[in-house]
């Protein structure tokens, strides 16, 4: 077995046939309290079955190829122990097997994932009712809870998923259903995936943890687990209908192993398991196993292949669990118990000619805590009140723990984890902080005379929310590399064809470019084609309205031409009208006068004569100028 004095030794040899994994069995350390100094080999006491280790005995050699990592060399183990000077940090984690130079080339990609929490309230039972100044003192609004104390003081929370099951009414009403599609349905997703999933319901005694994790055996409002095994097994069955549908060149299959146990007062028994004369089951050990994690020894795995069959395994271990009634509860569980489903999926592909077996591996974890007692209220005495300590303990180690997560996820020192103070907390250290994505179901109780319980799961939640797993899908290192080859070379055919694609598309955007100028060219040239002729068309009409105002003023000069003509013809023939009169006149006068003086003037006829022929040639001259004249 095992010696702590700062070395680690593997098991002896009697269990090394029964042990085939490789696993590393590694002491149960509860805290720094219980170390054992010693100055000597030969003082150090063992654990389990309490054989001694001689001092020249050496230790057996683990199966690894390279030897565990001492915390002390072997020198100091002969000299006695002193405590340090300053008070440093030891590290009690379980050690890890010192991974390969190539296992470290094929490292697993870690993913972080937040710790999920959904609180649900139930409704007043009977006695709540019956009971005099019991009054409802939570309320739920949305993602938020509401708690109103006796003082006026409101307290308020936030977490993921709200459930009020007190009035089917309500509009956040959450039945068995609503619950489970909220709570478990994603975590079923991943669990596919090939990751680890866990859900465990934490309350005070009486709030509805079992009722929402079994419910009743048959019905509408059966819980969680037995929602979450008809789920498993209608999703396999659509993976074998898929696969028959697809090609035969890819097979799919899927096998189903569930096991099923209880701690009860920091022991562990098998549910699943006969009991042995007398009745009673014995009480189980865990161990840890170097890359698995903690384990429980000798723990009964059945497999399944259909529902029916787990349901089957599932009504023989709750018919062994142990439950007892108590002031709060008729039907109280005394222990908390675990059903564990692994999941392993297997894929085979024929790739040239030759075939390629997948596979991932994932474990589902359904907890079912058993419920925070107060004395006062459970009136518990003897074996019941031993039973409650035990749990109070288990839960007391629990809340640690998550405190120790919430602080290391918000705070850069980090702080030691005790998962091994405690049989639960060890068993759940995957599920808290480890690889795997991890819900956590609160039940509360409305009542005011368990208001001090309600705040402190309230607050127990609120913790849990800030812790950080890091999971990653369960496969063998080389075949997830390969499985990534393949998705890479998937992924580059898409690049080199988006490529292709990229460059079909650039010719064409050059295309488009080329074509979109010439448009550009056009357009421009079409806009220039018409303002030259819009400008024509203003200068046509210019142009026609100027040769309008021309007319128009040539016409007016023709009028006022012809009316001047008109004018001058008119005068015209006045003046010769008024000449001709004025010529005869004269001539009249110069006849009269001729003839009067002819015979007295005749010195002067010759004159007369010619001035007279002067006068009229002169006037007939300026007549025909004035008939030839025209304006």
């Amino acid at each position: 077995m095992f010696v702590y004095s700062g070395d680690v030794f593997p098991s002896d040899t009697r269990n090394a046939s029964a042990e085939k994994d490789t696993e590393c069995d590694t002491p149960r350390i509860r805290g720094s309290s219980n170390l054992v100094r010693s100055t000597s080999i030969p003082s150090l006491k063992l654990f389990s079955d309490g054989a001694r280790l001689k001092p020249a005995q050496t230790p057996v050699t683990p199966r690894h190829s390279k030897p565990i990592k001492r915390f002390v060399s072997e020198a100091n183990l002969h000299k006695p122990a002193t405590t340090p000077d300053c008070y440093t940090n030891v590290h009690l984690e379980t050690p890890r097997i010192k991974l390969e130079p190539d296992d470290e080339v094929i490292s697993l990609r870690e993913e972080t994932s937040n710790l999920t929490v959904g609180v649900r309230v139930r409704p007043l039972n009977a006695k709540e009712t019956a009971g005099s100044g019991v009054t409802s003192v939570v309320a739920v609004d949305g993602s938020e809870v509401k708690v109103m104390c006796d003082s006026g003081v409101e307290h308020s929370f936030t977490y993921d998923h709200c459930f009020w099951s007190c009035d089917p009414q309500h509009p956040q009403f959450g039945s068995q259903e609503v619950v489970f599609t909220t709570m478990m349905q994603p975590l079923i997703d991943k669990a596919f995936q090939g990751y680890n999933t866990s859900l465990f319901a934490y309350g005070q005694t009486g709030s509805g943890k079992s009722y929402s994790m079994m419910g009743p055996d048959v019905g509408q409002e059966v819980g969680i687990i037995p929602r979450f095994c008809q789920e498993l097994f209608d999703r396999i069955a659509s993976l074998d209908d898929s696969t028959v549908s697809c090609s035969r060149s890819v097979s799919e299959s899927a096998c189903v192993e569930v096991s099923y146990f209880e701690i009860y007062n920091e022991k562990i028994h098998d549910l699943l398991a006969e009991a042995s004369d007398g009745g009673k089951r014995p009480p189980l050990k865990v161990r840890e196993h170097p890359q698995l994690g903690p384990y429980v020894v000798d723990l009964s795995v059945h497999s399944v292949s259909s529902y029916k069959d787990i349901q089957s395994w599932l009504t023989i271990g709750n018919s062994q669990r142990a439950t007892a009634a108590t002031g709060m509860n008729e039907k109280s569980s005394r222990s908390h118990s675990i059903f564990s489903v692994v999941l392993t999926q297997t894929q085979e592909e024929m790739l040239n000619d030759e075939q390629h077996k997948l596979s991932r591996r994932s474990r589902v974890n359904l907890v079912d805590l058993a419920g925070s007692e107060r004395l006062s209220q459970t009136c518990a005495s003897g074996k019941r009140l031993r039973e409650g300590v035990s749990i109070n303990r288990s839960l007391l180690t629990l809340g640690k723990v998550i405190a120790a997560l919430a602080n290391n996820s918000n705070s850069k020192r980090k702080v030691f984890v005790p998962y091994r103070d405690s049989v639960l907390t060890w068993l759940l250290r995957e599920s808290l902080g480890g690889n795997s994505r991890t819900a956590m179901l609160a039940t509360i109780s409305p009542a005011n005379i368990h208001i001090d319980e309600t705040l402190a799961t309230l607050r127990y939640a609120c913790q849990a929310r800030t812790i950080v797993n890091r999971v990653r899908v369960n496969e063998d290192p080389h075949e997830r590399l390969i499985r990534e080859l393949r998705a890479e070379v998937e992924r580059l055919r898409l690049v080199h064809d988006d490529h292709e694609k990229q460059e079909e598309v650039g010719s064409l955007h050059k295309r488009l470019i080329a074509s979109n100028k010439l448009v550009a060219e056009l357009t421009e040239e079409l806009q220039k084609a018409k303002h030259e002729m819009q400008e024509t068309e203003e200068n046509l009409v210019s142009s026609k309205l100027n040769y309008e105002q021309q007319v128009k003023q040539l016409q007016d000069s023709l009028e006022q031409q012809r009316a001047a003509l008109e004018e001058m013809q008119r005068y015209k023939s006045q003046l010769e009208i008024h000449e001709a009169n004025q010529l005869c006149k004269q001539l009249n006068i110069n006849i009269e006068l001729q003839q009067n003086q002819h015979e007295g003037v005749m010195v002067h006829d010759l004159e007369k004569r010619r001035v007279l022929h002067w006068k009229t040639s002169t006037f007939f001259q300026w007549l025909q100028q004035l008939r030839d004249y025209t304006p």
